[in-house]
């Protein structure tokens, strides 16, 4: 099976909707698109073959649900995506207009979500990424497994523990970097006692601040962790 993406002149019909036909159409309860765009071929196949299906949980609580959510889209396009290619409006526009429609409408329901953020990509930053109902959980999934731990997902789930960790590391300049965020989030593990809104503000801090100094990717894990020990 292929990935799809919705063309680029079709998405942007889609980013220019008014606020009333996107009420009405993101109401919907079903996929909405070919009628949207009159039957018209609005989407293409990529090169992209998925491992396979894409089924995400809409069961229990709908904040709990990222980790196995994002463990399941990740397994699905695993070692699939370039970063450039995890970057392109197009694949996510159409994972959550069509593939993950259920989900999305589950997880972020248009009442509210911000509709923009959550169903398109708006801008190329590693924040609109993150803030993609789709492209959010695949990104998570990305920067934090670890294929050399028991659990290679360990670090995905102490990442999406709590929404304070998200904001505060995935959304600085350092938030697409692997290593300094695997670091970041194994000095959270082994330091339980760092459990709050403001650990997590200053963590953020801390290495942004070292990111304008020196090159964050260039540095030993080792060396992350002892600039962390002296300065939290």
């Amino acid at each position: 099976m292929k990935l799809r993406y919705i063309k680029q002149s079709y998405l942007d019909q889609l980013s220019r909707m008014s606020g009333q036909a996107k009420s009405d159409w993101y109401s919907r309860e079903s996929c909405w698109l070919s009628s949207f765009f009159n039957g018209e071929q609005w989407w293409a196949s990529s090169k992209i073959e998925l491992h396979g299906e894409i089924e995400l949980s809409t069961e229990g609580d709908p904040v709990s649900s990222d980790l196995e959510n994002s463990i399941r889209i990740y397994n699905a396009l695993k070692d699939k995506l370039t970063d450039v290619q995890a970057s392109d409006p197009r694949f996510w526009a159409y994972l959550c207009h069509e593939t993950c429609w259920e989900y999305m409408k589950w997880r972020w329901p248009t009442e509210d979500a911000d509709i923009g953020r959550r169903y398109l990509v708006q801008g190329g930053s590693s924040r609109a990424l993150s803030r993609n109902g789709i492209a959010r959980l695949w990104w998570f999934g990305h920067l934090t497994y670890d294929k050399d731990r028991g659990n290679p997902y360990e670090l995905t789930g102490v990442f999406l523990k709590n929404q304070d960790i998200q904001h505060n590391l995935i959304e600085r300049n350092f938030g697409r970097s692997r290593i300094v965020l695997r670091t970041a989030l194994e000095f959270l593990k082994t330091h339980p006692d760092m459990n709050s809104k403001s650990d997590y503000v200053k963590l953020g801090k801390i290495l942004n601040r070292l990111g304008g100094v020196r090159l964050l990717d260039c540095l030993r894990a080792d060396e992350l962790v002892g600039y962390l020990e002296a300065r939290m």
